[in-house]
């Protein structure tokens, strides 16, 4: 017998009918499932979520109209395709049930070529119709998606250009309060525009990452001149916030990716990490071989909870004790984890001895290792 790929449920007060409707459709290989009453009946529904339900119309108790009725009104699946089996001439009872919706009538004797025909007809509606459904619930995801980034980054570029007007406005009033105050308005005028190329980056990154097309140039990466290329940039900052940040690769390992993507990725990371870590902390970014190649981005800021580590991969999500910050909209650990997935790399958030906070990226394979090109540097705190 064929694999079962639907599964059908047939109601009847009547077992002999039961029996019959089954001999008529265990070739077919659907699922069958069956009640001898409404109740019953509406319970399996409930229960197996069929695809397509077969109820005698006159039954004692709750009769084949009320459960047409019954399925009509559920929440979920009340277009759930339903054949009322008939006697000939039961005239007003067919038409209440045309009116509460039913889709088929079959009369008795029941023709086993027009019942096989008819199931076949009713599931390929009901396969075009649960299409249109996902298609409009995923078109409804889409927009509210929509919605929630123009609400976000309105907020978000509202609030940093706020800060730049305060920042010209002080300069210039202030412009002659000497040239340490000016280089501080200066400074925070700096880093308003990073955030609003922090935005506008992620915003993109993630809209190209989203369609299906996205072009990914995979090819061979030596991690230990990315991370130096990524400290290198990220070491002024931490400086200037009196962090360490300290780099380091055991070996020359080199995988199989986008660069372009992977240094995005890597920039995120500690961007994010030097966001957390308190002046006079550290940040380590490791590349090693464990089983396959890994890179860690470990912090000394506040743990992940572990019911968060998951969740904070997710569009727009923060940590559940972080305030809505402008700049950050909630992207950027969303970018790495799609950014890796077409990479088919993996990112997990973790905790390493010694670290509060890590994340670590694993590869799939890696071309070569040696101990030529190590990278170990630190850039002093001040």
């Amino acid at each position: 017998m064929a694999r079962p790929t639907h599964t059908l449920l047939l109601v009847d007060d009547d077992p002999r009918n039961v029996t019959a409707l089954v001999a008529l459709l265990e070739s077919t290989g659907h699922r069958l499932v069956h009640a001898n009453d409404g109740p019953s009946a509406l319970d399996l529904f409930e229960r197996e979520a069929p695809d397509i339900v077969l109820c005698d119309l006159v039954m004692h108790g709750m009769d084949g109209l009320e459960v047409l009725r019954r399925i009509r009104g559920h929440r979920e699946r009340g277009h759930t395709p339903v054949i009322l089996i008939t006697a000939y001439g039961e005239r007003e009872p067919r038409l209440r049930a045309l009116e509460a919706g039913v889709d088929e009538f079959l009369e008795k004797p029941i023709d086993a070529a027009i019942l096989r025909a008819r199931i076949n007809t009713l599931l390929r509606l009901k396969s075009s119709r649960d299409d249109l459904t996902a298609r409009h619930a995923a078109l409804q995801r889409l927009q509210r998606e929509q919605r929630e980034v123009l609400d976000v980054l309105v907020n978000d570029v509202t609030s940093t250009i706020e800060g730049l007007r305060t920042s010209v406005d002080w300069l210039d009033t202030y412009a002659d309060a000497g040239p340490g105050a000016v280089r501080q308005a200066v400074s925070g005028m700096h880093a308003g525009l990073g955030r609003l190329s922090t935005i506008v980056n992620d915003l993109s990154w993630v809209s190209w990452l989203d369609a299906s097309a996205f072009p990914v140039a995979l090819g061979a990466v030596a991690l230990d001149v990315l991370l130096g290329r990524a400290v290198a940039r990220f070491e002024p900052d931490a400086a200037q916030r009196g962090i360490d940040l300290q780099a380091s690769v055991a070996a020359r390992i080199v995988v199989t990716a986008d660069e372009r993507l992977l240094r995005r990725v890597i920039e995120n990371l500690l961007d994010n990490a030097l966001r957390y870590t308190p002046r006079g902390g550290r940040v380590r970014v490791e590349a090693r071989q464990a089983g396959r190649p890994e890179i860690s981005v470990c912090n000394q800021g506040p743990p992940i909870p572990a019911a968060e580590r998951q969740r904070i991969f997710d569009k727009f999500a923060r940590r559940s004790a972080e305030p809505a910050t402008p700049g950050h909209p909630g992207l950027g650990l969303y970018f790495c984890r799609r950014a890796l997935d077409v990479q088919g790399a993996e990112i997990e958030a973790t905790e390493e001895p010694g670290w509060p906070a890590a994340f670590v990226i694993r590869f799939g394979t890696t071309a070569t290792t040696s101990s030529r090109g190590l990278l170990d540097s630190r850039s002093p705190a001040h």
